[in-house]
């Protein structure tokens, strides 16, 4: 926990609430304002555009790699010396087809070669965020100020396409522990404020039985319209809410749309969000930190390329139908990565045509994280446990296995010279910030990692059940 988090802990609820406001006029500066309503405009355009046209999102999207790939020849140390190691030109490229003979981007090759990535010739404002390290490997990705406002507008056009109203009260379920406080404060709000996005705060740590009957008087109050964050917190709130009377449901009412991200939504998650959010329509959509490529889901629930952001390509696996994710980001200049493996599989059938019309690529499903929840001894089931690696440079590969309710054991690989003992204190302390300080961290060099039975690597394993 660095200062800033131990002195926000020790603050009473409204001045938290006032601090998550500031916070939050601060990040909707940065993705709203400027050219965020240009591109706004430009995506809702063009995603009628998509419904008549496929030749132009070939062709388009064709301009789009040339120019992106020429700046990597001139700008980008990594790929200027790759390309010239396998002797090519940007001129090479005249089809979609030449520029998949290029070699993959891998996450090492990110980690490894990582000030290599990142170029910035135009002084442009430059932003940082890390991965969500659900391979085990967490990424430090650099943004320029105008790829963060173009996210965000796909992000928003997606919203558009279910005429649904932006500036009303809505919840937000976060990773981020902004109802942390100290022991010295009783009775503490399981849930923050923030006023100036109309924001309701709920972050994983404060999913608990002891806090869902707070957290339905809470909706009850505000009535918020629609949801946003990680399906898997939505689902622990909504297992509790079904460990309840059936007349809590009543609460959840005013809520008309759900919007998820950052992990796939399974099958079984919809249901359950269906069973409990009776009223909404589910929206999930797909995206990375990265920042390499975007599919988000149409009005029939079908997912479809955001081929206006970036290159979704597909790598055939072994299994019929299934295809790892390849992105190309087209707007980041400060970090452009080209044909990125991004780790997730899409089920792909090209015969399929959704009969929304739009003729962008369609996926009929996206394989994203895999992983087991952290049941804390407060009785929290944590999901999201990347935010323990954050900052922690070179960590090569990291697993956290829990094995009784009070211990777990981190998985490590880091690189040669690295101090354990600061990065073991910095995961240690991060675990109980962001986790549980009831528990015990201990850590292993030597252990293989545990995986799926078809070979996909979890970031969280828990042995211990429920």
């Amino acid at each position: 926990m660095n200062l800033t988090a131990s002195i926000y802990s020790f603050l009473p609820a409204p001045l938290q609430d006032a601090l998550c406001s500031v916070h939050g006029y601060s990040t909707s500066r940065l993705r709203y304002h400027g050219s965020f309503q240009q591109y706004r405009e430009f995506l809702n355009s063009a995603d009628k555009v998509s419904a008549v046209d496929s030749n132009l999102i070939y062709q388009y999207q064709l301009l789009q790699i040339k120019r992106i790939v020429s700046y990597a020849y001139r700008f980008s140390p990594f790929y200027s010396k790759r390309f010239k190691e396998i002797g090519f030109h940007p001129e090479d490229i005249g089809s979609m087809s030449d520029y998949s003979q290029l070699p993959f981007t891998t996450k090492d090759d990110v980690r490894e070669n990582h000030a290599l990535f990142f170029c910035n010739p135009f002084r442009l404002n430059v932003h940082t965020h890390s991965t969500s390290g659900t391979t085990g490997t967490p990424l430090s990705i650099h943004y320029s100020e105008e790829a963060v406002r173009f996210q965000w507008a796909v992000w928003t056009r997606h919203r558009d396409r279910f005429s649904f109203p932006h500036s009303s009260c809505h919840v937000n379920f976060t990773g981020k522990p902004v109802s942390h406080s100290s022991r010295i404060f009783h009775n503490r709000r399981a849930w923050r404020h923030d006023f100036f996005n109309k924001q309701l705060l709920i972050p994983m740590q404060s999913v608990t039985a002891s806090n869902i009957v707070q957290l339905l008087e809470m909706f009850r109050k505000y009535r918020p319209s629609y949801l946003v964050g990680y399906p898997s917190i939505m689902c622990d709130f909504s297992s509790l809410v079904h460990d309840l009377d059936k007349d809590h449901l009543s609460s959840l009412s005013s809520v008309k749309y759900i919007f998820t991200g950052a992990e796939s939504l399974g099958v079984n998650q919809k249901h359950l969000l269906e069973a409990t959010f009776q009223s909404a329509g589910i929206y999930p959509q797909y995206g990375l930190t990265e920042g390499v490529c975007n599919a988000s889901t149409c009005e029939l629930g079908t997912y479809h390329e955001d081929w206006e952001f970036g290159l979704l390509d597909l790598c055939p696996t072994d299994s019929p139908n299934t295809y790892e994710i390849i992105g190309t980001n087209f707007f980041n200049l400060c970090m452009p990565m080209l044909r990125y493996k991004t780790g997730d599989l899409a089920t792909y059938d090209p015969n399929f045509n959704c009969s929304c019309g739009r003729q962008s690529r369609s996926l009929l499903s996206i394989e994203g994280r895999i992983e087991h929840p952290i049941l804390t001894p407060e009785g929290a089931a944590i999901s999201r446990g990347d935010y323990v690696f954050k900052g922690c440079h070179g960590l090569k590969k990291a697993q956290i296995v829990q094995i009784s309710l009070s211990q777990v054991v981190v998985i490590l690989r880091v690189v040669n010279g690295i101090s354990k003992q600061t990065l073991e204190s910095r995961i240690s302390t991060q675990f109980k910030y962001y986790i549980s300080q009831s528990m015990s961290v201990s850590f292993d060099y030597s252990r293989e990692f545990i995986t799926t039975v078809s070979g996909k690597f979890m970031a969280i394993v828990n042995l211990v059940g429920d």
